[in-house]
């Protein structure tokens, strides 16, 4: 039942060792789905045997499901190097009404989180899956604007966008974000087009680099989703 792992490698928690933690959607065991964070200090080839944390929603009795870590690369509008973002969708699961991309903060490398700010929430939506938002991705740019990035299902069932990849913007660190969704990959022609689980990174010549799947609806499932890069 456990889903999508994220790993990150830390370059500010001031160790000498080759630190790495990672978390899932923990699903399934008896309570509400959460995150818990694990903790490598060689590289990844051995972990804690036990969660140095676990992450659980902000909203009563919600669960926490795609989840991403982040760390922060420098000081930046209320943000320290070395602290740590994760987000989730947080929701009654497969209840498709009403969701949140909860994010949470630490700010000391892990070991405790603490509630931030929702980057973007819904409701009211229908109850039949295929409407949701979900695999958060951090970025903070050259100005220091905090990009909170997601697959939004939100123009499902339209006859345009079947899903978008999409982000909101921070200019304090994440307490608050743009009411307004920038559209980062759309196709409003295509009504089976799906584009989703954005991965974006800086690169040293002062680009960005998005890694996201295209899949399509009412398609062959073995061959409905390809892998893209945009720049």
């Amino acid at each position: 039942d456990n889903s999508y792992p994220r790993a990150v490698r830390l370059a500010h928690d001031g160790s000498p060792n080759e630190t790495v933690l990672a978390t899932f959607a923990r699903r399934g065991q008896g309570a509400a789905n959460s995150l818990p964070v694990y903790r490598s200090t060689d590289g990844g080839q051995t972990w804690s045997n036990s969660p140095i944390s676990t992450i659980t929603s902000h909203t009563s009795g919600w669960d926490l499901a795609a989840p991403v870590l982040y760390e922060v690369p420098r000081d930046a509008n209320g943000l320290n190097q070395g602290d740590l973002l994760a987000a989730a969708t947080a929701w009654d699961e497969w209840d498709f009404t009403a969701q949140k991309i909860e994010v949470f903060k630490s700010t000391d490398h892990g070991e405790t989180w603490q509630y931030l700010s929702n980057c973007t929430e819904t409701s009211g939506l229908p109850d039949t899956i295929g409407h949701g938002i979900w695999e958060p991705w951090f970025l903070l740019t050259e100005n220091d604007t905090l990009a909170c990035f997601v697959s939004d299902e939100r123009p499902a069932n339209s006859s345009t966008n079947n899903q978008v990849i999409g982000h909101y913007t921070s200019t304090d660190g994440g307490q608050t974000w743009s009411s307004t969704l920038t559209q980062d990959v759309a196709f409003p022609s295509d009504n089976l087009a799906r584009p989703g689980m954005s991965i974006v990174i800086p690169l040293p010549n002062g680009t960005f680099l998005m890694a996201y799947e295209l899949c399509r609806d009412a398609t062959d499932p073995d061959h409905a989703c390809e892998t893209y890069i945009k720049t």
